[in-house]
């Protein structure tokens, strides 16, 4: 679902998260730093799980699909900080959202910038905080942990 940047950059992308190849909400990297990395969306105006009909209020992207950009802006952290995906790792998905406060609403058409931040790693598992913007104003933040699954390494072809 990327729309924006180029061929490059998606794949790019896709190397790292190698499962979101018919569902990546991410467009670009945008900074990084040691611990650390934002990534920029753009949610399409026509976008898939947007749907107004009518008389409807207006079009809201719903909380699971902010959750969903989050959490892959988080796995392209995970990549980062750990390097190409070791066999005896598996590949780094989630294990569970730890907190997610959602406080303000995401439209089609809304840029998001999420910046994703490693607060702990134990071995393969890694926990990251992470705060997402749209038109200037904080609209989620989430903590979540990952942890390696080889079974998901397996059917990607990640190892």
């Amino acid at each position: 679902m990327a729309r924006e940047g180029s061929t490059q950059e998606r794949a790019a992308l896709l190397a790292s998260l190698p499962q979101c190849r018919d569902w990546l909400l991410v467009d670009a990297v945008t900074a990084r730093g040691p611990d650390w990395l934002e990534a920029r969306w753009t949610v399409p105006e026509d976008f898939p799980a947007v749907r107004r009909t009518g008389a409807d209020p207006p079009r809201l992207v719903p909380g699971s699909i902010t959750l969903e950009h989050v959490v892959q802006a988080g796995e392209l952290l995970v990549a980062q900080l750990r390097g190409p995906v070791r066999p005896d790792d598996g590949a780094h998905v989630l294990s569970r959202v730890r907190a997610a406060r959602f406080t303000g609403m995401v439209r089609p058409g809304d840029a998001l910038s999420t910046r994703a931040t490693l607060t702990d790693q134990l071995g393969p598992a890694y926990d990251v905080r992470a705060e997402v913007r749209a038109r200037g104003e904080v609209v989620a933040r989430l903590r979540l942990a990952y942890t390696a699954s080889a079974a998901i390494a397996a059917v990607t072809g990640a190892t």
